[in-house]
């Protein structure tokens, strides 16, 4: 039953027939490899997996490209914030997101163990899985080596590398999300410019303005990142006006 339940994680995701398909293919390889743990019970115990797991798996993949910029920590920050996690709980995400990032980090290890205690769950699979795209896709695109690193953990729930490809084009042809909810690169956005997403107009140019005094390159000497850093805001505050209209 596992794999039938995590394949309704790529029907989810993907949507429509394609991803009923993927979903059973996925399915078939999961339920021959193991049995399926219960349902975990109660909101703690998958926020703490989607913490140890998640998080160190988004680690895992922003630091495929060779580093980890200020996009993919904003990525990070913004889950964080949608999980609505504690100071304790914060630093915890962030010791596993720096725990992924290391050299002998084991990815099947860390799946092995999700997959161990998910059980048929299928919020926490959704949820885990989408945070790995999202990081992956923080800057903008999708680099060569973000993309092997995401298709390697795909293959370890199981999954083909065929759905990546289905998820990333609905992403980036808008995709659905739910009612009321900010859209994923708007939350990160907000993330980069340290203010809620419901912050009023005049709050967001307040933050705006006092992370450019503080990043401007004019301000930074000979930093190379201090370009990159201003660009982020930027990017991040222009998106933000345009979907707010101010």
């Amino acid at each position: 039953m596992l794999g039938k339940l995590i394949g309704g994680v790529a029907g989810f995701a993907i949507g429509g027939p394609i991803g009923a398909l993927l979903g059973a293919a996925a399915g078939h390889n999961l339920d021959r490899a193991s049995k399926p743990a219960p349902a975990l019970p109660g909101r703690q115990p998958r926020l703490t997996l989607l913490i140890d797991g998640g998080f160190a798996l988004m680690g895992h993949i922003a630091k495929a490209d060779g580093r980890v910029g200020e996009a993919e920590i904003a990525v990070a920050e913004a889950w964080m914030q949608r999980l609505r996690l504690d100071p304790a709980q914060r630093r915890r995400a962030q010791d596993r997101f720096a725990r992924g990032k290391q050299a002998d980090f084991s990815v099947a290890g860390c799946v092995a163990d999700v997959r161990t205690h998910a059980g048929a769950d299928l919020r926490v699979l959704n949820t885990l899985l989408q945070m790995q795209v999202s990081v992956a896709q923080a800057e903008g695109r999708l680099s060569p080596a973000s993309r092997q690193a995401l298709v390697g953990v795909l293959a370890q729930f199981g999954l083909p590398a065929a759905m990546l490809d289905a998820v990333l084009g609905q992403a980036q042809g808008g995709g659905r999300h739910a009612a009321g909810r900010v859209r994923p690169r708007l939350e990160q956005d907000y993330a980069v410019l340290g203010v809620p997403a419901d912050a009023e107009p005049a709050a967001i140019k307040r933050a705006y303005r006092r992370l450019m005094a503080r990043h401007h390159p004019d301000r930074a000497g000979d930093d190379p990142a201090a370009t990159t850093r201003a660009q982020t805001i930027n990017d991040a505050y222009r998106r933000i006006r345009e979907a707010r209209g101010f």
